[in-house]
């Protein structure tokens, strides 16, 4: 958001900060500093919309969905294989057995389910 105000400031010459001299434009970037600097945490947004599920089904249905190129009729065929996440969670690297599936959407399984989760500076 900075940058972003600051290509507007500087790069297109835009004024934002409206002040009626320069002492009141530097007490007025000093507070935006120090309430942007007290910020230790960073927000992590979700990737997706949370629905409400009516059944258990769907939610299992949900968390498959969530993996690249799963769709509902996929979800639906895995889990009627595995029965449970939990069971297809411990045998995901044999999905490629369930007719339908094959060995591209088993590899990005994989992928996903093996990655190791490196959170990036300012995400």
């Amino acid at each position: 958001m900075i940058s972003l105000l600051n290509t507007v400031l500087f790069d297109y010459k835009v004024p934002v900060i409206f002040t009626f001299s320069t002492r009141e434009t530097v007490i007025s970037l000093v507070q935006l500093a120090k309430k942007y600097s007290s910020i230790k945490e960073r927000k992590i947004y979700p990737l997706r919309v949370k629905p409400k599920f009516r059944s258990l089904d769907e939610a299992c249905r949900y968390v498959l969905e969530g993996f690249e190129d799963i769709g509902p009729s996929t979800a639906d065929l895995i889990l009627r294989h595995y029965k449970t996440l939990d069971s297809f969670f411990q045998n995901y690297w044999e999905v490629d057995k369930i007719p339908g599936i094959g060995i591209k959407r088993r590899d990005k399984i994989i992928e996903v389910m093996t990655h190791e989760y490196e959170a990036e500076e300012g995400d």
